[in-house]
């Protein structure tokens, strides 16, 4: 196995899908000082990303918590904001629920009812009879 080789099954290696070739790999990792360092930095990376992605309230069935990245980082992230940050307005209320998107609905249906009544009343005024045709004084009937 060479190194480029090596590098591109530090995936593999972390996750323990290696196999047969994970000998190799490790023989390798043993003999070159800055391919074990890269992948020790791989591993770091690796095992910090999924600190950030643990989520204490989904529990698998052995007790462990689910890897979930972005629930992870978001809820870090609403932790250390004051709740500022990936929250949903409407549905964490409990006392508001619904309400409140229910109730500016219905307002903005008034305001449109309201202008559609106003620009379209109008006030039509009868336009004047036509006279009828006179003669002027010069002529004679």
């Amino acid at each position: 196995m060479t190194r480029d080789e090596a590098r591109e099954n530090f995936s593999a290696a972390f996750d323990g899908e290696l196999g047969d070739a994970r000998a190799d790999f490790d023989a390798l990792l043993r003999e070159d000082a800055e391919l074990r360092e890269e992948y020790e930095e791989f591993a770091q990376l690796l095992r910090e990303t999924q600190s950030l992605a643990l989520d204490e309230d989904r529990p698998e069935a052995d007790g462990a918590p689910t890897p979930d990245l972005l629930a992870g980082v978001q809820k870090k992230l609403r932790v250390r904001s004051g709740g500022r940050f990936y929250r949903d307005r409407f549905s964490e209320g409990a006392a508001r629920g619904l309400s409140v998107p229910m109730l500016l609905a219905a307002v903005m249906l008034l305001v449109l009812v309201g202008l559609f009544v106003a620009l379209n009343w109008t006030t039509v005024i009868d336009p004047p009879s036509p006279r009828p045709a006179s003669a002027s004084p010069g002529q004679a009937r």
